[in-house]
Order: structure tokens, then sequence, then C-alpha cells
């Protein structure tokens, strides 16, 4: 449920359904403590420590070659009965939907099978810049967004959700068979952690028709910040089922693979770009990302997910004449117009939501105003302020990072652009992570930046403020921090760190 307008008494009334603690992808990671202090103090040590979180999501993926063969036979079996393969997700499990979909629609380009994935997440397309209100706690949305794309009983749905237990992800899910189609249901969390405590839950765990693949690898390199490893393993077991054969052996033999590329290369050459960038933007400069159009997609993902994770302000629309600039931006030279860079990043048209209730900030009049195209140079409110070019290449079988004074070449196979995908999202997940942690944006391995806009995200918030303020052996009820939450949400969105604010108010206490 949205935050907004909302009361502590309301979310008291249901806390323990949004109380997610107890979870592996809410807890803390024992081998990324400190890290905030490392990235800082020893860029080295907070490399390694990062790449170890990887490593772990990489070798536990490994063990999951029969599930990943049984779910690429699910769907080989949906394509030879005529049906299409649907993804669904929300936040970052929507957003790695679609770079599924635009991964098959480059590998099928100018070709009917293009039409046979279809990603959508929660609010459409333009949830790929920022989440729209109120849809990831409310399952009727997730089924209307399935039924309106015209999901039929010869189709397939994916349904991915990194906690198990995000209300949109669920409602698609159930949707799914309603509609007299397959659901396959994918999550990151221990099956009984879920059943145990959250209603919502069982409903998808009860449901025979609804096969699930529970990948469950461990915490987050970050806490809570399910973009990285829980995202990654998912978009991983995804690809691989879509894109690879069925046969078990072949799959145990390209996670091999990937984990294989990912743990050669050498992720230390990263620290020169992170700390550039950070330079950067301490002295109040901006930044533009600039992929070629194959990768685009992966770039804008990350790009995007800083906002949330991190408190910063979202990419700048064209229709919000006093927005703050966003400390970077996508930008496709080589495009036109809007309209041209989002079909350019999307490898089709958008899909913006035509609902009544929503047009205003999901439709597509809202979309275009998010403009990549070279026109955003002369749009973007910049004037006397500096900007860099973060150029992102892929030349045949490397890939090229290049900011200022620094270029970066990592290794990737030539003609695997899935394998080229994750390898990018896990390299730029480490990026974006330790330069926040340069920004002080986070505090050992917690988001001290979280925004409370959901009942999920306000429990964070208490929760983190609570751990931070026991170790200053300050004890604070879970109650009392939540009405005061609530009393700093009143005056709308901040760009303040609401869990250092409560935490600078009770230890005064």
């Amino acid at each position: 449920m949205s935050a907004n307008g909302q009361s502590a008494e309301d979310f008291l009334s249901q806390a323990d359904q949004f109380q997610l603690g107890h979870l592996w992808t809410e807890a803390p990671h024992p081998k990324t403590i400190g890290l905030s202090q490392l990235i800082n103090l020893n860029p080295q040590e907070a490399i390694k420590s990062f790449f170890a979180v990887d490593k772990e999501m990489l070798s536990f993926l490994a063990t999951q070659a029969q599930a990943m063969s049984d779910l690429s036979k699910r769907i080989e079996a949906c394509f030879k009965r005529g049906g299409r393969l649907f993804l669904s997700g929300c936040g970052a499990t929507g957003r790695l939907s679609l770079v599924i979909e635009n991964i098959w629609r480059q590998e099928h380009k100018n070709n009917p099978k293009a039409d046979q994935v279809i990603g959508f997440m929660a609010g459409g397309d333009l949830a790929l810049i920022h989440s729209i209100e109120k849809f990831e706690d409310y399952p009727d949305y997730g089924r209307r967004q399935l039924k309106e794309l015209g999901f039929t009983s010869k189709d397939l749905l994916l349904a991915s959700t990194e906690g198990g237990e995000t209300p949109w992800v669920i409602g698609t899910a159930l949707e799914a068979i309603s509609l007299g189609g397959e659901c396959t249901f994918l999550y990151c969390n221990p099956r009984e952690l879920l059943e145990k405590s959250l209603h919502r839950c069982k409903d998808i765990f009860n449901e025979e028709k609804i096969k699930k693949i529970e990948l469950a690898s461990g915490p987050q390199a970050l806490t809570g910040s399910t973009r990285l490893q829980a995202s990654s393993i998912l978009t991983a077991a995804i690809g691989m089922a879509l894109f690879y054969p069925s046969d078990v052996s072949k799959m145990e033999d390209q996670l091999k693979q990937l984990k294989d590329w990912y743990l050669q290369l050498d992720h230390h050459k990263m620290i020169p770009l992170i700390q550039k960038e950070a330079d950067f933007y301490k002295k109040g400069d901006f930044v533009y990302y600039t992929p070629s159009q194959q990768l685009a997609i992966s770039v804008l993902t990350d790009t995007t997910e800083r906002s949330p994770t991190f408190n910063l302000r979202g990419f700048d629309n064209k229709q919000d004449t006093n927005h703050p600039p966003s400390w970077c931006y996508l930008a496709f030279p080589g495009s036109k117009d809007s309209k041209e860079a989002w079909e350019k990043l999307l490898y089709r048209k958008p899909r913006p939501l035509t609902w009544s209730e929503v047009k205003e900030s999901a439709g597509e009049g809202r979309l275009y105003g998010f403009d990549f195209s070279r026109d955003v140079f002369n749009w973007r409110n910049l004037k006397g302020k500096d900007h860099h070019v973060f150029k992102v290449w892929q030349k045949e079988d490397q890939l090229l990072f290049e900011l200022a004074d620094q270029q970066v070449f990592f290794p990737v196979p030539k003609d695997n652009n899935l394998v080229t995908h994750l390898i990018l999202k896990m390299l730029l997940n480490m990026h974006s992570t330790l330069l926040m942690g340069l920004m002080g944006r986070y505090e050992s391995n917690v988001m001290t930046w979280v925004r409370p806009s959901n009942y999920k995200l306000v429990d964070r918030t208490v929760r983190y403020a609570q751990q931070l303020l026991s170790e200053k052996e300050c004890t604070i009820s879970y109650e009392a921090l939540v009405k005061q939450c609530f009393e700093m949400m009143k005056e709308g969105p901040t760009e303040e760190a609401i869990v250092l604010e409560l935490i600078k108010l009770f230890s005064q206490h």
C-alpha cells in the first residue's frame, strides 16, 4: 500500500504484513559490513567484498540447472502450441522483464518471432524511469495489466519478484491461471519464511496450477537492495531458460560459462571510473550516459534505479520546468526526437498505460517527456554547469567504459547477448553502489537514504533506523519510530535522509 496520504495508525494496524526483516533479501550480508568505509579508505577491498557476494550468487545459480532446464521445456511447449511468453515484474523485476524482452527482440529483429515475448511491469513502460504511485501494492492492477495485454489460455507467464511477496506480481500470477494459461512464479526467499508470516503468499503457494522456482541465494551486497544479486539471479535464470536448450547437461555448461566469464574479469579496473564520477558530482557537475543501442536498456536500468535506492532526484521530464536536474541522464545523440529514442531503446513502440486514473502520470505524453534524443543536451537546464559523457559501448568481444580520461575494457563473449547484458548489469550494479558509498548515501552496508514511498519501504526505513540506533545503545520502539516517520512524510517527498533524521532525533532523547 502507498504510504502517501495514509496514517501511522493505518500502517500499524497491518504492519505484520509489511515487516520483512526476517527475509533473506532484507538481511545485512556479513561479507559487506563496513562497505561504505571501505570504498572511501580501501577501494580494492570494497571491490573484493562486493564481488564475493556476486560470486556467491553465481555459484548458487550453477546448482539450479535442472530447474532452468524444466523451465526451458515449458517455454518450448508454449511456443510450439502457438502461445506467447509473458514476463511480469515490479520495480527491478519489471525492468529485468523488459530487458529480457529487449534481448529477444534484438535476436529476432524484423522477424515475427519478435512478438513471442512480452515483458511488462507495474505501471507500464514509463515505470522504467520511475515507479507509478500505488501500483506495487495492488494485485488487481497486475491482473488488469495482464488481461489488457491479451493473455490467453495458450500463453505462459513468468512472474518474478525478488522478495516473493509483491502484491502486484502475485496478482499477475493468479490472473494468468484464471484466464486458463500457465504460470511459473520465481522468487528469492525461502518458501517457509514467506508462507509463515505473509497471507498474500499463501494464495500462490497453495495454488497447484502455479509452478514455483525458489532462487534463495542469500542477502544482498547492500542490505535490502534487491536490484543487485536478487534481480541478477532472476535475469540469468529466466534468460537462460529462454535462450538455451532444455537439456540439463547443456544448461549446466551455460551456467558455468556465465560464472567463468564474470569471475575472470579484473573488477578493480572499475575503481578509477567510480572515483571520477563521484568527483564530478561532488563538484556539482552532471553526467550523461551514452550507450550503444544494444546495451541501452541495461544502462538505463542501473541509472534510474539509483533514484529510489539512494533518494536521488529522478530523471527530469520536459513537462516539469522547475524540476531540479538529476545527477545523471541517458542520451541517444543519434536520435532525432523522443519518440525515436524510445523506440530505439525498447526495439518496439512504447506501451504506456492509457487508464484514465493514471493517464497523466503514466500515459504517452508523460513518457515522451523523458527525452533521451539529441535534444537532451539543450532542454535540460544545465546552464553554467559542466556535464560529462560516460560512454558504454560494445566492440565485438569487448565492453568499453569511458569517462573523461578514464577508459576501461572488459572481455565479453562475442555472440552471446544475454551473457553480455548480465556482465554489464553486474558491473554497473557494483559501480553505482560503490559510487553512492563515496557520496555518503549509505552507512556500512545499510541504506540510510531509503525513500518510504510505500508500506514495505516504511518498514525498511524504520528497521534501519532502529538497527543503527541500537548500535548507539539507544532503544526505541518500532511503534514510536513509525509514528515519527509518518510525521516527517506529511510534508510530502523529501530529499533528506529520513533514516538519519530519525536517528538524529531519537539519539538526542
